[in-house]
């Protein structure tokens, strides 16, 4: 989460730092990334457990636990399978243009670059906010993030 954090707040720094070390994928996958994804969901299950899930101009509904355990589990999965599908994607499109990359450089870009989305995505689990809004500053973020990725390395 603090990766996360660093990237929101100062991502060529962090780029800097990740370009440095040139960590394995699996680093990053166990070190780095699983924890984030574990806490974010979990911080929107314990928001969907206390306030229940909005449903606009019908109120709330409380949801049962073994939902939520099964909410939780598809999400982190779903999100581990985009990181994984979109590194070998990236993989694909660095090496269409000939780039001497590896998957571990595909992913670990992907998994920091997509970080301010699984963070912010904790805030989901507040009633008061729309789902679209979380991802629209998730994106935002991670788009900026990104930018400051690419312009140093134009």
């Amino acid at each position: 989460m603090i990766r996360a954090l660093q990237m929101i707040f100062s991502p060529e720094g962090e780029w800097l730092k990740t370009a440095e070390k040139n960590r394995h994928f699996l680093f990053v996958l166990f070190f780095s990334t699983i924890p984030l994804l574990v806490g974010a969901v979990g911080l929107e299950l314990l928001g969907i457990r206390k306030f229940g899930e909005g449903l606009d101009e019908f109120g709330k509904v409380m949801v049962p636990d073994p939902v939520l355990i099964k909410y939780g589990v598809t999400q982190i999965i779903l999100q581990l399978g985009f990181l994984f599908g979109g590194g070998w994607f990236l993989l694909s499109v660095a090496r269409s243009f000939n780039a001497p990359a590896t998957f571990s450089q595909a992913f670990n870009t992907l998994a920091i670059g997509a970080s301010p989305i699984f963070l912010v995505r904790a805030l989901d689990g507040l009633p008061m906010l729309y789902t679209w809004l979380c991802w629209g500053i998730g994106v935002g973020l991670s788009i900026r993030a990104l930018y400051h990725r690419s312009e140093e390395h134009t």
